[in-house]
């Protein structure tokens, strides 16, 4: 990847999709896509108005960041579809990213992260229907080490209420 490449991140397994669009550690411009569960009408479109209004083309995007879920089943196929389909173009690398580790990541970044190594943290998303994943994950010592504790158990709806 070049030096400071301008990065591509999609989000396409929620109901609300969005984009980011960063430069190293800096977020440059975050929004969300013009009407929910219209991923495959507005997706290309909002790409392509992000990178206009931030000044750059698509030859100048290094990485492309996918959410992978859990998420809406179709939802992720355009998603992965599209960010394939640049990935291709451009000759860029893709990455899958868990919805779950990306709300994880939020949450320590907002909280400045001052736990010491093997502190952990959980994201959870409500589930429609049936069980419900909660994983949890564990702090490497930076605020960007975070990595996937073992497998989650799923849990019914009502197993998860606070106790």
């Amino acid at each position: 990847m070049r030096d400071r490449a301008h990065n591509l991140a999609i989000e396409t397994a929620a109901r609300c999709g969005s984009l980011a669009l960063g430069r190293g550690d800096e977020l440059l411009e975050q929004v969300p896509l013009p009407a929910p569960k219209r991923h495959r009408v507005d997706l290309m479109p909002a790409i392509d108005a992000l990178c206009r209004r931030c000044g750059i083309a698509a030859g100048d995007l290094g990485e492309l960041y996918l959410s992978i879920g859990p998420g809406s089943f179709t939802g992720l196929r355009i998603g992965l579809a599209t960010a394939r389909g640049l990935a291709l173009a451009l000759d860029r690398p893709l990455i899958g990213v868990t919805t779950l580790g990306v709300i994880a990541q939020a949450v320590v970044r907002a909280a400045g992260w001052d736990r010491p190594p093997g502190a952990g943290v959980a994201a959870a998303l409500g589930a429609r229907l049936g069980p419900a994943s909660f994983p949890t994950f564990e702090c490497r010592g930076s605020i960007d080490g975070l990595r996937p504790c073992a497998s989650p158990a799923p849990l019914a709806p009502r197993g998860a209420a606070l106790r």
